[in-house]
């Protein structure tokens, strides 16, 4: 006997598909807004005009973005203009901070003919719309094309230094263009890494990964690694798992150096302000000490021999040599030369 009712269960069928489908759905919607308000504190930290303002030479700029204006600030350094464009640092800062304070950090940077980028995020200080990977690389590369434009900008010297979170994010720029070189400042591995440890997350279900190792392992530049001994929030061990993973890890192209930190790292100044002394060091080692000098004619035969760079005076460094004001840790060498150097 034919079913009477074969449309009746074909409806109910899909119904069910259909209910399925909208609780997997919502599932997922749920779980990338529980990992991103786990993973950014947009509001951690206040903004303070009064900063902005005692900042000299401080250009503010703005990204319109699909979600709204995104900022930035361009601090130019000292003796850089159109007819002797410079070197750059952009610094992508941690978690719970935004851009206000930095310009006073990283003001040895700027006394040696390096301009400074200070990019913010999404929803961080004044910037308008909600962060994640993808929003944060879009406009990171977005402010990217902007400096290299500038004509007191020499984009073959651009330097990423990240911290934290900004690790990743510096990862995001490096995947695109290929910096001059890169710092690595207290960085996870992968925020996926962070997630299975911490909470044994699986993998697939991480959302913005930012996954600065598969970054770093792709790019072949001078990189140095800075990471806490004691630091609460990514521990140790992925500070030295980038630096096994920097292409040439036994160059000779930088010494290494371990720094057994007095606190925690995981302290929001600690993290940010650390010593321009090592950073000096650094820049010496990987023959980027040039860096801060008047750009050399392109072409390779108008480029001066390693042999002739090891004589060159250090004192336009491109990396601060001076002490900065936050806390300081102990170094000690500790064995034959790598590219990377392990903090």
């Amino acid at each position: 006997m034919a079913d009477p009712l074969p449309h009746e269960r074909t409806r109910r069928r899909l119904l069910r598909l259909a209910l399925l489908a909208l609780v997997l759905l919502g599932g997922f919607v749920l779980l990338t807004w529980l990992q991103r308000a786990m993973m950014f504190h947009p509001k951690a930290a206040p903004t303070d005009e009064r900063l902005v303002a005692r900042t000299p030479g401080l250009e503010r700029w703005w990204h319109e973005s699909n979600e709204g204006p995104v900022e930035a600030f361009f601090l130019p350094g000292d003796g850089v203009s159109a007819t002797h464009p410079g070197p750059v640092v952009i610094y992508t800062h941690g978690n719970a901070e935004v851009i206000d304070p930095l310009p006073a950090w990283l003001a040895p940077y700027r006394r040696l003919g390096v301009s400074v980028l200070l990019p913010e995020y999404r929803g961080y200080g004044r910037s308008a719309g909600s962060p994640s990977e993808s929003a944060i690389c879009d406009d990171l590369l977005a402010f990217h094309a902007r400096l290299v434009a500038r004509p007191d900008v020499d984009p073959s010297r651009i330097v990423l230094h990240g911290v934290s979170l900004g690790g990743g994010a510096a990862g995001l720029i490096a995947r695109e263009h290929p910096p001059a070189a890169m710092i690595l400042q207290s960085t996870f591995t992968s925020v996926a890494d962070v997630a299975w440890e911490s909470f044994r997350a699986p993998r697939f279900l991480i959302r913005d990964r930012f996954d600065t190792l598969d970054a770093i392992g792709g790019t072949d530049v001078p990189a140095l690694v800075l990471h806490g001994r004691r630091d609460e929030v990514i521990p140790f061990s992925h500070g030295e798992r980038l630096h096994r993973a920097l292409p040439a890890a036994s160059s000779s192209r930088a010494t290494p150096v371990t720094t057994i930190c007095r606190r925690p790292s995981s302290t929001i100044g600690a993290r940010s302000r650390v010593s321009c002394g090592e950073l000096g060091s650094f820049a010496e080692s990987t023959r980027i000490d040039d860096l801060g000098a008047e750009p050399h004619p392109t072409g390779p035969s108008n480029r001066p021999s390693r042999e002739a760079k090891r004589t060159t005076s250090t004192k336009h460094s491109a990396i601060p040599r001076r002490p900065a004001r936050g806390r300081r840790a102990d170094a000690r060498d500790e064995g034959s030369p790598t590219r990377g150097v392990l903090l």
